[in-house]
């Protein structure tokens, strides 16, 4: 496997063998007093490993290539092994040409012109609020109704308005004194003293000088920022001296991202951020690490920061929305686009344009450069939209179709298992056209014979029907959730015809040069593009086992008694479920935060497998991991908690 030159550690969630070791210790404690003690060292252990995953995300987020063409598989649609590259930045900066090329395209027009057969003008509305004032509208309580809008009725409406944050000027900033280092956790943050009547302050810093890191890319400068909620939270970062490329970054106390300031690059950068509610939030000033291209490795020197609290105003919407209805936002100035449900819960809020990774045959809107959402509704009721995070005039845009299946034939997902020739290109990358090895190549690895390929092909195809049918028809969303899977085991080659979904399953990194386990099409809410191709590569998967070093491999868990066939088509049922979840609609979601879901991004493999807290697969405590509501993962841009049924339920509908 070739490797990007530089080291991390892995960012994978909390393990279990340290769940175990934790409580193997707490369970020898007898008195109140050690108790207590070890309940501390428990809560203390927690919070260190959630500290050093944070840092792992952090250094790969803010990790540039010097590279013309993104470095790596794209990380949104890809189930990577820990140290391989996740060029965030290089896919990023792809995002604003990819998405104009998608609307331009042919195929995009004319599956924008087949949802949208009826020729309507569209529906134009302005906010009532005033230029200038805020208030009116910034809850969902007070939410504007968007009158005649759905796909029963006007599915385009264009909302026109103007957010006039409060603005702090800078004569109203205190100055304060720069950090003392360390200041490189949240315990150890300056407090900004931001509140009441101190609006912002002003200080200087330098980013490279910790005495705790022997690297200093990885000095991150923490400060505490205290809020009420409804704020708009405002800062700036001026690099003063050296190689410093700064980055902003915003979370909360539980290490749940805010916003950041990834997608920019230069000496100067600027955060906004709308504050959803009460607490304590850390600001973290740190900076680029860069390979391949001047300034080589991390960027560092002095800055400056400059940072503000003051009165929000974003502009709230309220849309009647029917089950299965697919609604794509966009809005065409710096800011984000928020969809909530009928109960307030946040379900997708966006400050990036990410409409490049949708088909070509996916009709929702995208390519203003800035912030484009997209939400499948699981139940009629009131939804409502929100557009803040800027300053001045706007244009948003809504536009709602039926799920991409409505009226049609079951999607079939063919599993092709003998050995494909395909151009990795369709997945963004890789040598091109490639010959890759059979499933048949990789059944000794894991300890399982040629014979025995036949009924591993049947229980993957039992998982699949389980976690893409029975399980979706169950949760009662939809009443018509259809499912055919067939594979090349069964004597069929579909590679094209409509509705079907193919998912190769074989080759290996070196054959396709993709540094990936799994990779999908497209995302494709609604599931509009419904005949696509996945790949699950089979090498890393069955490495020799070794869980601290391979733990991505299928042969890492399984031990004496565990029954090997059972546990690796539940491995690779999952990985395939997974892939076919990005091409029915679904983002990553957060693989440390406990819950199990299909749609996890890479990192937690014993989680993904449904190894149980036995910690050996193939026994039977293993977990059924399922489609579930999660937030979202944290560094791929988007906040609040995708309802992954909801999206695979009306994906796999007809």
């Amino acid at each position: 496997m070739t490797r990007i030159g530089y080291t991390r550690r892995s960012s994978g969630a909390l393990t279990i063998g340290l769940v175990a070791a934790l409580v193997a210790a707490t369970a020898t404690i007898s008195t109140t007093a050690q108790a207590t003690d070890a309940t501390t060292s428990v809560g203390a252990a927690v919070s260190d490993q959630k500290l050093a995953q944070f840092r792992d995300a952090l250094r790969e987020r803010s990790t540039r290539y010097g590279s013309v063409a993104p470095v790596g598989p794209n990380p949104s649609t890809s189930l990577v092994p820990p140290g391989t590259p996740r060029d965030f930045q290089g896919w990023a900066e792809q995002s604003t040409r990819l998405a104009a090329q998608r609307m331009a395209s042919q195929a995009t027009k004319q599956a924008r012109a087949r949802e949208n057969q009826r020729v309507l003008p569209g529906i134009t509305a302005t906010e009532d609020e005033p230029a200038g004032t805020r208030g009116s509208n910034d809850t969902r309580a007070n939410a504007e109704v968007l009158e005649g809008f759905g796909t029963d009725q006007n599915p385009r409406a264009t909302l026109l308005g103007t957010q006039s944050p409060e603005v702090i000027p800078d004569s109203a900033l205190k100055r304060i004194a720069p950090n003392t280092e360390d200041d490189g956790t949240p315990e150890l943050a300056r407090d900004t003293g931001i509140a009441g009547t101190t609006k912002g302050i002003r200080t200087t810093g330098f980013r490279g000088d910790s005495p705790t890191m022997e690297d200093p890319g990885e000095d991150d400068d923490f400060y505490r920022v205290t809020l009420a909620g409804g704020e708009r939270l405002t800062a700036r970062m001026t690099a003063t001296s050296g190689t410093l490329e700064p980055v902003l970054v915003l979370i909360d106390e539980d290490f749940n991202f805010i916003t950041d300031t990834f997608f920019e690059v230069g000496t100067d950068v600027r955060l906004s951020a709308s504050i959803p509610k009460a607490g304590t939030y850390y600001l973290i000033a740190t900076g680029w690490t860069v390979f391949g291209a001047p300034p080589e490795g991390p960027t560092t020197g002095k800055y400056s920061l400059k940072v503000a609290a003051g009165a929000d105003d974003r502009d709230v919407w309220s849309v009647d929305l029917e089950a299965g209805d697919v609604l794509g936002s966009t809005l065409d100035t710096p800011g984000y686009v928020s969809v909530s449900g009928p109960n307030g819960t946040e379900t997708h809020r966006s400050a990036q344009d990410a409409s490049y990774i949708y088909p070509l045959d996916s009709p929702l809107p995208g390519a203003t450069g800035y912030a484009n959402a997209d939400y499948v509704v699981p139940k009629d009721g009131r939804y409502f939209v929100e557009f803040g995070g800027g300053s001045g005039a706007y244009q948003g845009k809504l536009e709602v179709y039926r799920y991409g299946g409505e009226g049609g034939a079951a999607q079939t997902v063919f599993l092709d298992t003998d050995g494909a020739r395909v151009n990795t290109r369709i997945w963004g990358g890789g040598y091109g056209v490639v010959n890759l090895s059979p499933l048949s190549s990789f059944m000794g690895k894991w300890g399982l014979t040629k014979a025995q390929e036949p009924a591993l092909v049947r229980a993957i195809k039992k998982n699949l029907e389980e976690n893409l049918r029975a399980d979706l028809a169950a949760a009662g969303l939809s009443d018509s959730v259809a499912l055919k899977v067939v594979s090349s085991a069964d004597g069929v080659a579909l590679t094209g015809p409509p509705g079907v979904t193919r998912i190769i399953l074989g080759g290996t990194i070196a054959e396709s040069g993709i540094a990936t386990i799994g990779i999908a099409e497209s995302i494709d809410p609604g599931n509009f593009g419904r005949t696509e191709t996945g790949l699950v590569l089979l090498d890393s998967l069955s490495e020799p086992g070794n869980r601290r070093q391979a733990p991505y491999s299928l042969n890492s868990y399984p031990g004496p008694g565990a029954k090997k066939l059972s546990f690796v088509a539940q491995g690779l049922g999952n990985v395939t479920s997974h892939e076919v979840g990005h091409m029915i609609g679904n983002w990553h979601t957060d693989n440390a935060n406990g819950q199990l879901s299909l749609m996890d991004a890479g990192g937690n493999f014993a989680q993904m497998f449904g190894v149980g807290p036995d910690r050996i697969g193939g026994t039977a405590d293993d977990r059924d991991v399922d489609f579930t509501k999660d937030t979202y993962a944290p560094w791929e841009g988007f906040i609040g908690r995708e309802d992954t049924t909801a999206r695979s339920a009306f994906g796999m509908s007809r």
